[in-house]
């Protein structure tokens, strides 16, 4: 079991040296596929829009003749009718851009309101965490270098939680909206419009737990390089307070965005 521990110790610096490639390639093929969603299944939307576009602007005329509009009246309510159909046509026709485009803020907003000079991915929180634990060994003498690898694993498993929290959030945003334009489709008729709003607000919210997942994520690791940054790593009791840290900016990274989620369910 010693033997065990003593080799995962050493592969940290081994890790700590190479890229992670691996949650990279997994971000860029989920990115790469619900594109590809998007562009297979903006077609049928189009159809279905324009399908319940006609029925909805049918029973429109139908009903300013059964009830003898006059001119003006027929004029109002056909600008009004085109103006709210382009818009939904413009939106389908945009959808994938207009909702990244809006969840990525929320991310951009995230890294400004931690002070953060890069975005915060998942790649860059486990290349943290290897960094730290490697440092962490490295202040190690001989007789404790086994304790001090122990806290470098709990230290790496936390960062890589971390890491796993920021790439579920992203994924889900590729999927909301690669997948989700499907029901935008229902914006061509007032009596199934409510269906389109809703995924736009769940879009929303999708983007507001990004923004908390990603500050949360970025404050933890910011107050990890400030204690390192004041203290060293040659405390244990140092080393223990950073794993504290971590313990609670997990635990809040876990819940407080589905909280923040919740309020546009």
């Amino acid at each position: 079991y010693i033997i065990f521990i003593l080799v995962m110790l050493f592969s940290l610096s081994v890790f700590a040296d190479s890229p992670t490639s691996a949650i990279e390639t997994i971000q860029q093929s989920f990115l790469g596929e619900t594109g590809q969603w998007n562009s297979n299944l903006v077609g049928v939307v189009k159809r279905l829009f324009i399908i319940l576009s006609a029925i909805s602007g049918t029973w429109l005329l139908v009903g300013m003749a059964l009830r003898g509009a006059d001119l003006p009246d027929i004029m109002k309510e056909l600008v009004s009718f085109v103006m709210v159909t382009g818009l939904w046509f413009y939106i389908i026709d945009n959808a994938y851009e207009i909702i990244k485009l809006v969840i990525n803020s929320f991310t951009q907003a995230s890294s400004i309101a931690t002070g953060r000079s890069f975005n915060l991915s998942p790649t860059s929180i486990m290349d943290a965490g290897l960094e730290l634990a490697e440092k962490i060994i490295d202040d190690s003498g001989f007789f404790d270098y086994v304790i001090y690898g122990l806290l470098g694993l709990i230290v790496t498993f936390i960062y890589f939680y971390l890491a796993v929290l920021v790439l579920f959030a992203l994924i889900e945003s590729h999927i909301v909206a690669g997948a989700g334009i499907i029901v935008l489709g229902f914006s061509g008729s007032p009596w199934t419009s409510d269906i389109a709003k809703k995924y736009l607000l769940f879009s929303l919210s999708v983007g507001l737990k990004m923004f908390f997942t990603f500050l949360i994520a970025g404050l933890g690791i910011k107050l990890v390089e400030d204690i390192v940054k004041s203290t060293g790593l040659g405390d244990v009791r140092t080393i223990f307070a950073i794993i504290g840290v971590l313990f609670m900016v997990a635990y809040l990274a876990q819940k407080i965005p589905a909280l923040a989620q919740s309020v546009f369910s």
